[in-house]
C-alpha cells in the first residue's frame, strides 16, 4: 500500500514537473524579450524609417539613438549620407516585432516615416527649411517654424502638426491625409487621389490650392486664395473678411465658402 502511494506520488509530482515546465517553454516562445541600447551617431540632419517602427526625435547637443527593441538582430541603426536610417534588415520575417528609438539630434531638416512605422517630433529645431514626407501608412507628428515647410503625404501616409511659417507647400496623394494649424504667410496645397487636407485651423494669408479626384481640402484664408476643384473634389475655405477670390471648377468639383 505504502509502495503504491509513493508510486502515486511520484507519477503526480512527475506530471507537474513536466507541465511546468511545457509551459515554461511555451511562455520563452510566445514573448519576446526586449532590449535596450545606445548608438552613437556620425553627423546626420534627416531622418528615415520604415517597417512598423516607431520613432521620436529629441533635440540635442548629442547625437546618439536609444532603442529598445525585441529584434536587435534584424534591426539596423546607420547614418550615410548626412540621414539616420532606422530600419530592420532587408528579406527577413518579423512576427510581434516591437521595436522603439529616441533619437537625439542637433540638427532636423527632414524626417520621412514608411510602412507603418510613425515619427515623433517632440522639440522644435531653428532652421530655414524642414521637409516632412510620409508614405505607405507611415505617420508623422511634428510641430515647426522654419521659414520654409514642405509636407508630402502618400499611399495612405499621414501628417498632424503646427506650422508657422513664411512659406508652406503641401502635396497629399493616394488616400492620404494632413491636418494642420498655426500660420503661413503663403500656402500652395495640392490634394489627389481621395486624399484630405485639414487646415481651417491655419491662418494662411495667400493660398493657391487644387483638389482632385475626389479629394477635399479645407482652410482659412485672409487675403487671397486661388482655387482650383476637379473630378468631384471639394474645396471649402472660410475667411473672416472679404478676400480677392478666383475659382476654376470642373468635372463635378465643388469650391464653397464654410
Amino acid at each position: 500500500m505504502q509502495k503504491l502511494l509513493l508510486l502515486l506520488i511520484t507519477m503526480i509530482i512527475g506530471l507537474f514537473v513536466s507541465t511546468t515546465t511545457l509551459k515554461g517553454n511555451d511562455f520563452s516562445n510566445g514573448i519576446q524579450k526586449s532590449e535596450t541600447k545606445t548608438f552613437n551617431l556620425g553627423l546626420f540632419n534627416a531622418v528615415k524609417t520604415s517597417q512598423a517602427i516607431e520613432v521620436e526625435i529629441i533635440k540635442s547637443n548629442e547625437e546618439k539613438a536609444v532603442a529598445t527593441s525585441t529584434h536587435f538582430s534584424e534591426l539596423k541603426i546607420e547614418v550615410k549620407n548626412k540621414t539616420l536610417y532606422i530600419q530592420y534588415r532587408p528579406n527577413v520575417s518579423l512576427q510581434n516585432a516591437d521595436t522603439k528609438v529616441v533619437v537625439y539630434a542637433k540638427e532636423l531638416v527632414k524626417a520621412e516615416a514608411g510602412n507603418a512605422s510613425s515619427i515623433k517630433v517632440k522639440s522644435l529645431f531653428e532652421t530655414a527649411e524642414q521637409t516632412f514626407e510620409s508614405n505607405g501608412s507611415g505617420r508623422i507628428v511634428a510641430d515647426s517654424k522654419a521659414s520654409v515647410v514642405n509636407i508630402n503625404t502618400d499611399s495612405a501616409g499621414g501628417f498632424s502638426g503646427k506650422i508657422n511659417t513664411k512659406n508652406l507647400n503641401v502635396d497629399a496623394n493616394s488616400a492620404s491625409s494632413v491636418k494642420i494649424s498655426g500660420s503661413a504667410d503663403n500656402a500652395k496645397i495640392n490634394v489627389d487621389s481621395a486624399s484630405s487636407v485639414d487646415a481651417k485651423n491655419m491662418n494662411i494669408q495667400t493660398a493657391k490650392a487644387t483638389a482632385s479626384a475626389t479629394s477635399s481640402l479645407t482652410l482659412s484664408v485672409s487675403k487671397e486664395l486661388t482655387a482650383s476643384a476637379s473630378s468631384l473634389a471639394k474645396i471649402r475655405y472660410k475667411t473672416l473678411s472679404g478676400i480677392k477670390f478666383s475659382a476654376n471648377r470642373s468635372s463635378g468639383g465643388t469650391i464653397d465658402s464654410l
